[in-house]
């Protein structure tokens, strides 16, 4: 059981909650309830609900997941010799993987606010260390996706 955050203010009303939750990839982060609206965020709340959600983080890491199948089914389709559907439903599940990661990409962008992907100038909502894993994870989405 949790002990119920202590009255610090003197004049009986409470103080809001400060407790950290652990997000989805380790690191400590704000509760949902806790971090900033974004004018879109504000206009689209149930979007931006679902964007910051455990269930977003999820559906995200089963793509990586499917994704890491359909490269290794690719990888084996051009060393060994494989029936001409696999090579174009590789490529076709390339381009739509790269979509659902660009969509991921400015959802996020959107919703979080651009400082999530600044390292220099993270933002209430992300350490430094989120930030530097969120660019690292955009430069791999635009350079292997979109640029190459």
């Amino acid at each position: 059981m949790v002990p119920a955050p202590l009255d610090m203010g003197g004049d009986g009303a409470k103080q809001p909650d400060r407790r950290m939750s652990k997000g989805s990839q380790g690191s400590l982060r704000r509760s949902v309830s806790e971090l900033p609206d974004t004018s879109t965020g504000a206009k689209y709340p149930r979007l931006a609900a679902f964007v910051r959600s455990v269930a977003f983080e999820s559906c995200v890491g089963l793509a990586i997941l499917v994704n890491s199948i359909t490269i290794g089914i690719s990888v084996n389709a051009v060393l060994h010799e494989q029936p001409t559907w696999v090579q174009v439903s590789s490529a076709i599940s390339e381009h739509v993987f790269t979509a659902i990661f660009l969509a991921e990409f400015f959802l996020k962008a959107i919703f979080y606010g651009w400082q999530i992907y600044n390292p220099f100038c993270p933002g209430k909502q992300t350490t430094r260390m989120d930030a530097c894993w969120n660019v690292l994870d955009a430069l791999l989405v635009w350079i292997s996706g979109v640029f190459l």
